[in-house]
């Protein structure tokens, strides 16, 4: 009975689309070909880009929850999507957040390094 529960969820999954809430999941999602990726409530390390290159042209890519990135002073990108055909959706209430506050020394001046938020291209 497990197993069929186990192959149950699987198909399931593979019907729905694939939940990504950690980095590793997304290697994953970019393995399975899935046409569908929520990427939801999702932490990504500090120094480390969230990266959407690899999924198949025409992947939906949604956002759900918030998605935040840890703080290191580097020159980023935060977020790469780069494909063909890529659908790109914030469902209500999705937030992702840089945390812009986190590299802002509230004068304006030249600190250390502030990473980009995102790069986009085809």
């Amino acid at each position: 009975m497990i197993a069929f529960g186990c192959l149950f969820f699987l198909i399931l999954q593979g019907a729905l689309g694939f939940d990504v809430s950690t980095m590793e999941q997304l290697e994953q999602a970019k393995k399975t070909g899935q046409k569908l990726v929520t990427v939801r409530n999702l932490q990504v390390p500090a120094g480390k880009t969230l990266d959407f290159q690899g999924l198949p042209n025409g992947t939906t890519i949604e956002f759900a929850g918030r998605v935040t990135f840890g703080y290191k002073e580097w020159n980023g990108p935060l977020m790469i999507i780069k494909g063909g055909n890529f659908i790109v959706k914030g469902l209500p209430g999705h937030v992702i957040d840089g945390e812009g506050q986190r590299w802002w020394d509230g004068l304006g001046g030249i600190t250390g390094g502030k990473p980009n938020l995102s790069s986009a291209s085809s």
